[in-house]
């Protein structure tokens, strides 16, 4: 989400978040899965990113955290809905449902495999072609070796940006997996009001990403 030093929309939006926050804060930037691992042992009291179905609900088949622990949570307001789309080449047929894909090669790339693993049975569905990255799932599709490509509609309007020529499309209506990113945190001295402040910022952004 975030890279040291870089100047890219999430490392931007967290600068903006914690803006005059009313507790001192220290980030740290772990790869991948390490941080949400760190952050379940509780070796941080909060996650930037923090992943919810729609109306801070624990995600669907989610086997990472109790109900019980869940419940504790104190969660911000969303800054950002991920939506996972079913991307197939302009002019050939959408998935109307995730059936479509059924046995089909499909791209996915390894973060969104495992999310998929976790909160859908979309991986069982499919015929997963696992790569690196999502730009990387998409170039597949671009160049016609996969029927489909799993990817987080951002990931999509990004892969476009960057290559206007791509000839991508997907169902509007059909939604693989739908979640939430929020700033989470475990209970504890002053979360609230950082929470509370949170929520602040996140309304006085709006849809305006810094």
């Amino acid at each position: 989400m975030i890279e040291p030093k870089a100047h890219l929309p999430y490392n931007r939006l967290l600068k903006a978040l914690l803006e005059e926050a009313p507790t001192p804060t220290t980030q740290t930037i772990l790869p991948g899965y390490r941080g949400v691992q760190g952050w379940l042992n509780r070796d941080y009291d909060c996650i930037f990113g923090g992943i919810s179905a729609p109306g801070h609900k624990l995600p669907p088949q989610d086997t990472t955290i109790t109900q019980a622990a869940w419940d504790t949570l104190r969660i911000s307001t969303p800054f950002n809905i991920l939506r996972v789309r079913a991307a197939s080449m302009l002019g050939t047929p959408v998935a109307s449902s995730l059936n479509a894909l059924e046995d089909r090669a499909t791209a996915i790339d390894e973060v969104l495999f495992l999310d998929l693993q976790l909160h859908t049975n979309a991986t069982k569905i499919t015929n997963p072609v696992k790569v690196g990255t999502a730009f990387k799932a998409l170039d597949l599709l671009q160049s016609r070796r996969v029927n489909y490509a799993l990817a987080y509609d951002n990931d999509i309007a990004l892969y476009q940006i960057a290559n206007p020529r791509a000839q991508i499309d997907y169902n509007r209506d059909l939604v693989v997996l739908e979640l939430e990113e929020s700033m989470m945190c475990w209970p504890g001295k002053n979360i609230q009001p950082f929470i509370t402040h949170i929520d602040t910022r996140v309304k006085q952004i709006g849809n305006k990403w810094p």
